[in-house]
């Protein structure tokens, strides 16, 4: 048993440094600060994605998790793991700016994550605020206490607030 815990808290631990260095040359690390369809599988499955990649050029993320006032906050569910896109939902205008708010009163990590983005049999989400001329994604996952990201600054989030990430979606069919 120690074991397979010794392998798994390898995996995550490989999976926080591809989520959060990444090496990205373009191609799907692209899609995820833009508005319009989630992803599908969840990108940071890709060794190309990066969230320091797909958030260049965001101004003070190591200030706030989202820095502008978000107009519209994609919000994409996946399989646990990592997996395959299981919800999406779209929050609009005054809706927006109410949850970009809750984000950012999430309480900042002291040090980066020890636990994984793509979590065995917990649900990991994929956010994406947006402006008319800016975009940001946020990685989420329901891992114990639960993570979000930008990949710059990593808080831990409130089982309130990851309830209210998993109702968005709950209440809305899986878009292509």
């Amino acid at each position: 048993m120690m074991l397979s815990k010794s392998r798994w808290f390898g995996a995550c631990v490989v999976s926080v440094a591809l989520l959060i260095s990444g090496c990205s040359r373009g191609g799907p690390a692209n899609v995820a600060a833009t508005r319009g369809s989630c992803p599908n599988p969840y990108p940071a499955v890709s060794r190309q994605f990066s969230l320091k990649t797909v958030n260049a050029g965001v101004h003070d993320l190591g200030v706030r998790l989202v820095p502008f006032p978000a107009q519209e906050v994609r919000v994409c569910s996946y399989l646990s793991g990592g997996g395959a896109l299981t919800g999406t939902a779209v929050l609009k205008q005054a809706v927006a700016a109410r949850f970009e708010a809750s984000a950012n009163r999430l309480q900042t990590k002291t040090s980066q994550p020890t636990r994984p983005f793509t979590c065995h049999q917990f649900d990991t989400y994929l956010l994406t605020f947006t402006t008319a001329t800016e975009g940001l994604a946020v990685a989420v996952a329901d891992c114990g206490g639960g993570l979000a990201s930008n990949g710059t600054l990593t808080v831990d989030s409130t089982r309130t607030w990851l309830d209210q990430v998993a109702a968005y979606t709950a209440k809305q069919p899986k878009s292509g």
